[in-house]
């Protein structure tokens, strides 16, 4: 599944030795956790895209929300939820 491999790529490029992605389907939604025991969002400075800010805006056009933001005990937690029902109501497809 490519969303995992890049997911996890992206975990290993903020220099964690301890890489975890987690996911969660719940009634009316799926969770993705990717979380880490690196340094966090300064160390992975890469070529373009619009970073966490980009995945949040993606997240909220399907009605989801994403929260970015240093772990306790040290590290980095990216989380993404999503509706599983479009905003508009329809399912695609």
């Amino acid at each position: 599944m490519h969303s995992d491999e890049n997911s996890r790529s992206t975990v290993w490029a903020l220099t964690a030795s301890v890489p975890d992605l987690s996911t969660s389907t719940l009634p009316d939604a799926v969770e993705v956790t990717v979380s880490d025991d690196g340094r966090g969002a300064a160390a992975g400075r890469g070529k373009g895209g619009t970073g966490i800010e980009g995945m949040r805006e993606r997240a909220t056009i399907f009605g989801g929300t994403l929260s970015a933001g240093p772990k306790r005990g040290g590290g980095y937690v990216v989380r993404a939820r999503l509706p599983l029902t479009p905003r508009n109501g329809r399912a695609e497809g």
